[in-house]
């Protein structure tokens, strides 16, 4: 049986899935006021470079060839799951 070929989409989800795993060691970049701007999160590819990224771009090579790379799929996975906990913990205390 041939092995399915993935997508280069299908490939950057695959390794997005893998990197909230990792969002507690992740840079927190926050505005003045606090709110968050984007996430330094460490490339795959060179030792100690580190990659801003927000839910829709990145400074990585992927995104500024106009892709939607895996660091920018990671951060909406992670952002996703923190407002479903913090939207859980709201319902909870309500009750």
């Amino acid at each position: 049986m041939p092995t399915p070929t993935l997508t280069p989409d299908q490939r950057r989800d695959d390794k997005a899935r893998f990197l909230p795993a990792s969002a507690s060691q992740w840079l927190k970049v926050r505005t003045k006021d606090g709110w968050p701007l984007a996430y330094g999160i460490p490339g795959a590819t060179r030792p100690g470079l580190v990659h801003l990224a927000n839910t829709t771009r990145c400074t990585c090579e992927d995104s500024q060839w106009g892709n939607r790379c895996y660091h920018s799929r990671a951060v909406a996975l992670h952002v996703a799951r923190v407002h479903a906990e913090q939207t859980q913990r709201e319902v909870v205390a309500a009750a």
